[in-house]
């Protein structure tokens, strides 16, 4: 029973992890939905923020850039990028 006991814990431990595995794939596989605060920043300051509802943000292939849409407009822009889902 007690060996029964562990094996439904560590199963329950790595099915929680699957989840936040998950967030990460996706996030590493370069495409996310959902509403994002995207800021980009200079010199340490905050110079433009987007509040993108329900949208798609992508990474730029072989880049450090991202690009989604904003109002109908696409935006592309690399440096230092800081995307909260919210």
């Amino acid at each position: 029973m007690k060996k029964l006991f562990i094996v439904f814990l560590i199963s329950l431990f790595l099915l929680s992890c699957a989840g936040i595995e998950n967030w990460f794939t996706k996030a590493k596989s370069g495409t996310m939905k959902g509403n994002f605060k995207v800021t980009l920043y200079s010199g340490g300051q905050p110079v433009k923020i987007w509040d993108v509802k329900n949208g798609f943000i992508s990474s730029e292939t072989q880049s450090d850039g991202w690009y989604f849409n904003y109002n109908g407009k696409l935006i592309r822009i690399s440096g230092t990028v800081v995307i909260e889902e919210q």
